[in-house]
This record gives structure tokens, sequence and C-alpha cells, in this order.
């Protein structure tokens, strides 16, 4: 897996020699920087639906952010709630793998259960769960490792805005 830049980075650019050859010669003693800001956020929670309406189930919709397909076997869901992500299995192995720019949604209910409270779910977004645990509808910290136990993302929020 790709490594990410976390803050804004310069990195130093020239050939793979380390000498900079003709025509550019004149710029052997300059040193060119390519900085940028670099976002670390591959893999995103951009729906916390911890506070449904009477009757229906939370969710949390995580998207993958990029062009990059993501090993999410044995990935850790942490804080009110608490999901591993299932093994590797060779009767389905797209099953533990997110894709290029793909949402998926976390319950505490089964798939069906999820879709006939939700019915515009559209039908190719996968739905993971049971989830154990609950959201706190006043807030709390939830956080996505890798099975490495890396910290892919997290969230903290409350109903203050905050």
């Amino acid at each position: 897996m790709p490594s990410s830049i976390a803050k804004s980075t310069c990195v130093k650019v020239c050939p793979a020699s380390g000498r900079w050859k003709a025509p550019f010669v004149f710029l052997q003693w300059s040193v060119f920087f390519l900085c940028a800001r670099a976002m670390a956020e591959q893999v995103v929670f951009t729906e916390i639906h911890y506070n449904p309406p009477a009757g229906k189930p939370e969710f949390i919709e995580v998207y993958n952010n990029t062009a990059t397909i993501f090993d999410i076997a044995n990935w850790d869901l942490k804080g009110g709630v608490e999901y591993k992500f299932p093994d590797y299995n060779e009767a389905n192995p797209k099953a533990s793998f997110l894709k290029s720019f793909e949402r998926i949604l976390l319950s505490p209910v089964s798939e069906v259960n999820l879709r006939l409270a939700y019915p515009t779910i559209p039908e190719g977004i996968r739905v993971f769960g049971p989830w154990n645990g609950s959201l706190g509808n006043g807030g709390e910290s939830i956080q996505l490792e890798n099975n490495s136990g890396t910290v892919i993302c997290e969230l903290d929020w409350d109903d203050n805005g905050r």
C-alpha cells in the first residue's frame, strides 16, 4: 500500500543519477523543491448517522477517496462501536477489498434490515455489519484501523458543532 503524507511536505527533485546533465547544466547548483499539500485522507468517514429517527438503525458511511484499492480484511472500526471486517475468503475474494472511489456502509443491523429502513440506499453500495455497541447521540470518537493497527481515519463529533 502506498504511504501517505499527513502534513505539508517538500520533496527535492533530481534525476536518478543524482547529477544534472545537459541541457540542465545551468541548474546544477540550484535546488528545486516541489512543495505541495498532500492529503492523507485516502479513506474517510463521509456520514455518521448517529441519531436516527425512531425505529431506524444507525449507520456509518466510509468512502475510498482515491483510485487505490484497499485490502480491508481484518480492519477494525473502534470507538463507541466495534466491528472487525471479515477475513479474506477465497470463495468471495472481492468482498475484502474497498474499490476505487467506493462507498460502503457499516451498521448494527443486517444488510436486509438496513435497506428496509432506508430504501434509497443504492443497490451498488455494500453493507457491512452488524457492529457491537451504539453511537453516542451527544458525540464521541470513532476510528478505522487497518490490519496492522495503523489508524486509517478517525473522527470526533458532538452536538455542539465542534
